[in-house]
């Protein structure tokens, strides 16, 4: 069994390749190592320099669980966002390139380090990402963590949608960042923010109560109209039983005074 390898230049950079003959098995690529989630950790930032992130490299020290991993080469320390770019995390894993001007994430529910494509760094004003670069040196594009302080602020729920602005002197990054989440870590619908949600909850609590109050004075009214009917009518019986009884009286009282004329003559 022998090897071969080929070399793919590509712009200003030169890969070589390491094909095994006849051995099928050694061109799988390992996307990842076991041991990587029980490295992670939640950190408060990240390196922003080259000499900070080596010491940080030296600290968690990845080498020790290299040994666990099928290409402890590529195991190698990382300090980046999580899928949400809500937390920083530490964690050893394998190293990878970064493509498409997107942040570095590490996802732990497929235990990898990967673009996180709800984000674009390609638009930071200082040190935008460029089209590719490796994973370990995310430290070069401070404004992927600064995502994190302020998805901090703005994410509230388990399911929300939260755009981010930055344009201001808190930093001297711009960003345009969509986020979408929910419970499961799946991408979910739009929805809006919770100020949105609480106009809109309290809108249709005053309809829901001025319809209410409507229906109940509307009945009072009908209510009100039929007693007055009523009312009405009984008095037009009244004056009516009134005005027969005055007639039958008057009758009475000429037929009375007829009755004395006859009785005179």
């Amino acid at each position: 069994m022998s090897d071969r390898y080929g070399v793919c230049e590509q712009g200003n950079f030169t890969r070589t390749f390491n094909f095994a003959v006849n051995r099928p098995s050694s061109l799988m690529i390992s996307v990842s190592c076991p041991v990587s989630p029980s490295t992670v950790e939640i950190v408060d930032g990240c390196p922003d320099s080259a000499e900070k992130w080596r010491e940080a490299a030296k600290r968690k020290n990845c080498a020790s669980y290299a040994n666990q991993c099928d290409e402890p080469d590529r195991f190698v320390y990382h300090c980046v966002i999580n899928e949400y770019a809500n937390k920083t995390l530490e964690v050893c894993a394998y190293r990878k390139i970064i493509v498409l001007g997107h942040c570095t994430e590490y996802n732990l529910d497929v235990n990898r380090i990967q673009q996180n494509f709800r984000t674009n760094c390609s638009n930071f004003r200082q040190n935008p990402c460029p089209n590719w670069y490796h994973s370990q040196e995310a430290y070069k594009y401070e404004g992927c963590y600064e995502l994190t302080k302020q998805m901090k602020k703005e994410l509230t729920t388990d399911h929300a949608q939260v755009t981010l602005s930055n344009s201001g002197s808190v930093s001297t990054y711009s960003t345009n960042v969509s986020v979408k989440m929910n419970s499961t870590g799946s991408t979910a619908t739009d929805i809006p923010n919770r100020g949105f949600l609480v106009v809109v909850v309290l809108i249709i609590v005053i309809l829901v109560a001025v319809m209410i109050a409507a229906g109940i004075i509307i009945r009072h009214r009908v209510k009100k109209k039929a007693a007055d009917e009523g009312k009405s009518s009984e008095i037009r019986s009244s004056l009516h039983n009134e005005k027969i009884d005055i007639e039958i009286a008057a009758k009475e009282k000429v037929e009375a005074t007829l009755l004395n004329s006859d009785g005179i003559h």
